[in-house]
């Protein structure tokens, strides 16, 4: 598999057939290296593919990547939620359902970060949701994907 330089027009090369109709190449190609970066460090414990940010749309796109791309159930789903001490789990897990459209039986494990007790959260921090969906064999493919490209701009 060849890979284009970053000005290149979208590309419908290996597991990026149909979706790279949708984004140009080069913004998949910098999601994927991050994404393997940040499943590398959010998930030291545990092999699978795991993505963490404050920002519902980042993993609205996480998500999509994962649909359409990789064909993953949202069923396989499981997301934990990192809040600041004032924030109240119910109101943080329904907000991140809403917002990533995933039920709530997704989201299982709730950290409070017990060093922001007696600061008040902005009111649009929302804090940090880490998706997982268990799969090595994703993250396998976006790790090659990703060490391709940098041998390539090496």
């Amino acid at each position: 598999m060849t890979i284009p330089a970053l000005w290149d027009k979208p590309t419908t090369e290996g597991n990026l057939v149909g979706f790279s109709l949708i984004f140009p190449s080069f913004i998949i190609r910098t999601f994927s290296f991050y994404f393997v970066r940040s499943s590398n460090q959010g998930s030291k414990k545990n092999v699978e593919t795991a993505f963490g940010s404050s920002s519902p749309l980042i993993l609205k796109f996480f998500l999509k990547v994962l649909n359409v791309v990789y064909n993953i159930d949202h069923k396989k789903i499981r997301c934990e939620l990192y809040l600041r001490a004032d924030q109240k789990p119910s109101v943080m897990k329904k907000y991140w359902a809403r917002e990533l459209q995933l039920p709530l039986s997704c989201f299982r494990q709730v950290n409070i970060d017990q060093r922001t007790k007696g600061t008040e959260t902005y009111s649009s921090y929302k804090g940090v949701c880490h998706i997982r969906c268990g799969s090595v064999a994703v993250q396998r493919k976006l790790m090659s994907l990703a060490n391709s490209y940098m041998e390539k701009v090496i």
